[in-house]
């Protein structure tokens, strides 16, 4: 019997009152800790660009490897890609003299990421002001000049490199001033064509831009319009030298449709091109481009907005349109 009591008593305490656990009883646990890593990267990375801005960096350059150069730099342009913040706090760091001491590193690996930090900086909210410090003939276009000389040298021809180059010359129309930069010390450029490779180097550099990402490049160069009424735009820097008129090959599909874009775009606004568009017989033309063509997408819908553009406020315009329908219905 005292066998039968002890095993029917023996699972009373294991069911009924279960032995508590460590956790159930305690204190809860403290709230978590607010993200203050996070919170302080900002001015931590402020701190640590600030101090190389007043020397640090600059003391290194000398003696950096190129390796640790490239490093650098790929670390610094993955920082400023990360906002507006962090190019503004790269730029202050490193404009000019680390940028400069940068340029001069004789090597492709460098300069690779240079050209990335300098195209990330010059773009989003604060890119033009940047921009145009960079092309400032005191401060910015003597590492503008160093970019070019060494990518002569190592033969870099790299996007980064034709983007930035694009935006120099292109976007700011500091073509002409580089160019001239670019003059070294025993060659002057002359009318008689005395240019050294350097010069050579950009225009291919620009020539490849331009032949690698033709749409997408001179569609937006028809489509910017400059700030200020005395700045001439890029548009009517190409409709003086005759490039955006002569087109006898298609060399991809969408070329016409293209081309089409780029009329649209240089129609804009411009009474002197909608009356030479007209003068040249070219106002049935443009109307035939509003059709659907398989091999021009989107053809229609450019045709269509180029010739609003034609007849908008124009009445010389209208009027020929007017009477191609009557000669129609006749």
């Amino acid at each position: 019997m005292a066998g039968g009591l002890a095993s029917t008593s023996s699972p009373t305490p294991s069911t009924s009152c279960p032995p508590p656990r460590p956790t159930s009883c305690s204190s809860p646990p403290p709230p978590p800790q607010p993200p203050r890593r996070r919170r302080a990267q900002p001015v931590r990375l402020h701190r640590a660009l600030g101090a190389l801005r007043r020397g640090r960096l600059r003391a290194l350059l000398p003696s950096l490897a190129p390796d640790a150069a490239r490093a650098a730099l790929q670390a610094l342009g993955n920082t400023a890609l990360a906002g507006e913040f962090h190019r503004d706090a790269v730029w202050e760091a490193l404009f000019p003299e680390a940028l400069l001491e940068f340029a001069g590193v004789r090597d492709a690996g460098v300069l690779d990421p240079l050209c990335m930090v300098l195209d990330t900086c010059c773009g989003g909210e604060g890119g033009r002001q940047r921009l145009n410090e960079l092309c400032h003939e005191d401060l910015g276009l003597p590492i503008l000049v160093q970019v070019v000389n060494t990518a002569s040298q190592v033969e870099h021809k790299e996007e980064w490199l034709e983007w930035l180059l694009f935006k120099v010359c292109v976007e700011e129309q500091k073509f002409e001033t580089l160019f001239n930069a670019l003059c070294s010390n025993d060659v002057e450029c002359t009318d008689n064509g005395e240019y050294n490779a350097k010069h050579a180097f950009l225009l291919g550099t620009l020539s490849m831009c331009l032949n690698n990402h033709p749409k997408e490049l001179l569609r937006d160069i028809c489509a910017w319009e400059s700030p200020s009424s005395e700045t001439q735009s890029p548009v009517d820097s190409l409709l003086q030298t005759g490039l955006v008129k002569d087109a006898k090959v298609c060399p991809y599909i969408g070329y016409r449709r293209d081309l089409v874009a780029v009329i649209a775009n240089c129609l804009h606004g411009r009474k002197k091109v909608q009356d030479e568009i007209r003068q040249l017989g070219g106002v049935l033309l443009l109307l035939q481009q509003c059709v659907i063509d398989e091999d021009n997408p989107y053809l229609r819908e450019w045709g269509l907005l180029a010739v609003k553009n034609l007849l908008q406020e124009n009445e010389e315009n209208q009027k020929e349109v007017l009477n191609l329908r009557c000669k129609n219905l006749l």
